[in-house]
């Protein structure tokens, strides 16, 4: 779950431009910023969008409703279209949450556990007895949706409801932190009649101050609500539920939030009036816990989640280093990379297609428990976490890459007689339903031991309140007396670029290839015509300086508050000692593409563009990308900074398709519920018209481990020509026959870059160095043998021209 949304709170006096500057600085292209102004209702949600015209990317502000609001309109309905398009694509950025929703394991054990809960506590507390679920992280509601539910189903016949209202016997409180979140709970509450039981705040539980303090009839809830305990007695939280879980299990603040609850509003201060009732407390979930594997993997291309100190060119090579010494861009013991690593254990690799898919993963151990997490009262771990050692078995022989690192959760343990735990498990290995919102987490190693089998390798496993952390533990041989061992492993540790991008810095054809062409244009051109860079991080200007350049501007349009103006600046001048000849220039300007002038080129238009593309901002959305550089060459020809007949590398871009059909994807990627939208009976239509709408924007997916099968060879969708792009929209249409029978599911899209027409020199993202665009049809087609040969997926795409939220279009229809 990789995306998220900024809250920022702002006064009036920060101009528009402050806003968007602020936003670009701190987010990413799959996320929305919600700016909440001083007057604390005010709320403006920034959406990434390229900028067409002048290339790079745009923050354009889509007005949402009062975040304290606890409906949209009067009548409870959503009429405003802003409102609308803002949650849609906020919705979009939480790519997880449909495949979350559509996890049909994981809602049925939340719901066995939540009824079990409730109608453990209902039974231990005497009818007058005011207490609280909390549901922490409410998403669409669901969770809390589902304890109201088992509240009313335990609720004796002559209690009155409207009581929680006004003195409080059971209640409902589900907190969210994203504004249109919130919103979306609001109306799906309403949608299930449950808005007398669930209180839904835009807020975080931390935000709320403690249940047990003194409070009169004025007091609020932030984001929601009167605060309804206006009696002399205090409600306490009998029940939490929450889903604050992703991938490593605790990067979503899951531990804090239940020790903050514990804390402040299970404190027993708060229930000295009803102790004789109580039992203790519930959280759900309760406790975790942590296994790990050992894993290796041919070619060894694991450890390629981290960058190379050099790539090696037909003509130069380059350092990819920090200094002459070599320092790396990254000097992380450890890096955690999400994946589906049943996919790849368990799925043979296709001989034939060794490109799209590296060698599968081996195993080196059995599976073995690393540590044990609960959010119990008395041994919930504090902030420091906790770490232990191991000793595991070695059961084979190989290279020590990396460990495979996943969870157990249990829900509900035994209470009394009832001794029926139910358990959750990302285990690659179990027969759980496949699901795409819990990957198994490979832990890659920078230092990678030699391992026998019947050895036994010490693991060092710790986790604090955001990350889980497994090393194994190697030994050396002792220092020098002249040297100080260092007391603070950890200190001087820098990941200064993504594992998304070292991997893709990997990628020895894509690196080929820019070589090559970069050569070739300097041989066109000569070595003293000005190389201009419009990608992010001067790889291609670092490249032409050491192939010869003379002249070489590269424009850095990454946000301020990063680091990669700077890191790119240590490796051109320290890394690759940079301008080389005392007459030569190589400059690097943080700036936009509109901020350039012809003084600022030294009076002179570039005769070389060249670019990856990558951009920072853009980073694994490649047809982005693509694009964005297609917008910048055109601005610059407008602006007369290139000349005419300038030499651009990349020359051309297609966009490639194909039909596909993935049993994955489907299930996961559907409107949630049943055939009435509905999850154990609570009706999801609003979240399904909302957002379900899988067919009118692309999934940004590493397509390498899913599986899938391809029913069309590859089409070209559209080609966008960066040597002469026009003025208006790039069209295209493509016709794709069926070459295999089965069930078409969706159209697979990546692009191909390509330094002639010809395509002599050309290198694609279809491979596991890039992930994929995938784009849903509607509805899933069956391909009938019989008529394969009359019926193919017709793709219609537009590229440019349409709404600033918007660069591309992809109509599909079976025809």
């Amino acid at each position: 779950m990789a995306t998220t949304t900024d809250t920022e709170t702002v006064d009036d006096s920060t101009t528009h431009n402050n806003i968007l500057e602020r936003a670009f600085q701190t987010a990413r292209y799959n996320e929305i910023v919600t700016v909440t102004l001083e007057d604390g209702v005010t709320e403006v949600s920034l959406v990434p969008c390229l900028d067409e015209t002048n290339g790079n990317v745009q923050w354009n502000p889509l007005p949402l409703a009062d975040t304290n609001s606890s409906s949209v309109d009067d009548d409870g309905s959503d009429n405003n279209e802003s409102f609308r398009i803002g949650v849609r694509r906020h919705l979009q950025t939480k790519r997880w949450i449909f495949p979350m929703l559509n996890d049909t394991v994981r809602n049925d054990l939340y719901q066995k556990a939540i009824d079990r809960a409730v109608t453990y506590l209902s039974g231990s507390q005497s009818e007058d007895t005011m207490w609280h679920v909390w549901d922490v992280g409410t998403g669409t509601g669901l969770l809390g949706m589902m304890a109201a539910t088992a509240i009313r189903k335990n609720d004796r016949p002559d209690t009155d409801v409207q009581r929680s209202r006004d003195g409080g016997v059971k209640v409902v409180r589900a907190f969210e932190m994203s504004a249109p979140m919130a919103m979306v709970a609001r109306q799906t509450v309403r949608d299930n009649h449950l808005a007398d039981r669930v209180h839904v705040h835009n807020a975080h539980s931390a935000q709320i101050a403690p249940l047990h303090a003194t409070r009169d009839a004025t007091d609020r809830m932030p984001g929601g609500d009167d605060i309804d305990d206006v009696s002399t007695r205090t409600p306490s939280v009998l029940l939490c539920v929450s889903e604050l879980l992703e991938d490593g299990l605790l990067g979503e603040g899951w531990l804090p939030a239940i020790r903050d609850v514990w804390n402040r509003h299970w404190s027993p201060q708060s229930h000295h009036h009803c102790h004789h009732h109580m039992k203790k407390a519930i959280t759900i979930p309760q406790q975790a816990r942590v296994y790990a594997q050992a894993v290796t993997a041919d070619n060894d291309w694991i450890s390629m989640y981290y960058p190379p100190t050099r790539q090696h060119g037909n003509a130069t090579s380059m350092s990819l280093t920090l200094d002459a010494q070599g320092t790396s861009l990254v000097d992380m013991p450890v890096v955690r990379i999400p994946l589906h690593a049943r996919t790849l254990l368990h799925t043979p690799v296709d001989p034939n297609d060794c490109t799209r898919r590296p060698p599968a993963l081996r195993v080196l151990s059995d599976p073995f428990k690393a540590l044990d997490i609960s959010v119990q009262r008395d041994i919930m771990p504090g902030p420091e976490g906790q770490a232990c050692t191991l000793s595991v078995p070695v059961t084979h022989s190989g290279t020590v890459y990396g460990f495979l690192v996943w969870w157990e959760l249990d829900l509900w343990t035994a209470h009394d007689n009832d001794d029926d735990t139910l358990t959750y498990s990302t285990s690659p290995h179990t027969g759980m339903a496949w699901q795409d919102h819990w990957h198994v987490v490979l832990h890659v190693l920078r230092d990678t031991p030699k391992v026998q089998k019947g050895e036994t390798m010490t693991v060092q496993a710790s986790h604090d309140d955001t990350a889980i952390t497994l090393l194994p533990i190697i030994s050396a041989p002792a220092p020098p007396p002249s040297k100080r061992i260092r007391t603070e492993p950890n200190s001087g540790h820098h990941a200064l670029i993504t594992p998304s991008r070292a991997l893709q810095l990997n990628d020895t054809a894509r690196a080929s290839f820019l070589d090559q062409a970069i050569t070739h244009a300097l041989c066109v051109k000569g070595p003293d015509q000005l190389v201009l860079d419009v990608s992010d991080f001067s790889w291609c200007a670092i490249v032409a300086a050491r192939q010869g350049a003379t002249q070489v501007v590269s424009l850095e349009a990454s946000s301020s508050n990063t680091s990669l103006p700077h890191t790119t600046a240590r490796v051109a001048q320290l890394g690759n000692q940079l301008p080389r000849a005392p007459h030569s220039r190589f400059e690097i300007l943080q700036a936009h593409a509109e901020q350039l002038t012809i003084s600022t080129l030294g009076d002179v238009p570039a005769d070389i563009v060249v670019a990856e593309p990558y951009y920072e901002l853009l980073e694994n959305w490649h047809l982005e990308e693509a694009i964005n550089y297609y917008n910048l060459v055109r601005a610059l020809r407008r602006t007369k900074l290139i000349t005419p007949d300038a030499c651009v590398i990349p020359s051309i871009c297609r966009v490639m398709g194909c039909a596909i059909q993935s049993d994955q994807l489907r299930s996961a990627y559907r409107a949630c519920g049943d055939e009435k939208g509905k999850i154990h009976g609570l009706d999801h239509q609003y979240v399904n018209a909302i957002g379900a709408d899988f067919h009118q924007y692309n999934l940004n997916l590493p397509m390498w481990q899913y599986e899938y099968q391809m029913l069309s060879a590859p089409s070209v969708l559209a080609t966008l020509d960066y040597r002469s792009p026009g003025n208006g929209p790039v069209r295209g249409e493509a016709q794709m026959p069926f070459t295999a029978k089965g069930r078409c599911d969706a159209l697979l899209i990546w692009v191909e870059y390509s330094a002639v027409a010809d395509c002599t020199l050309c290198y694609t993202t279809n491979n596991h160095f890039h992930h994929q665009a995938v784009r849903m049809l509607p509805t899933s087609w069956i391909v009938d043998p019989s008529e394969m040969s009359k019926t193919a997926l017709i793709c219609q795409s537009q590229i440019g021209g349409l709404d600033p939220f918007n660069c591309h279009s992809f109509e599909v229809q079976i025809a």
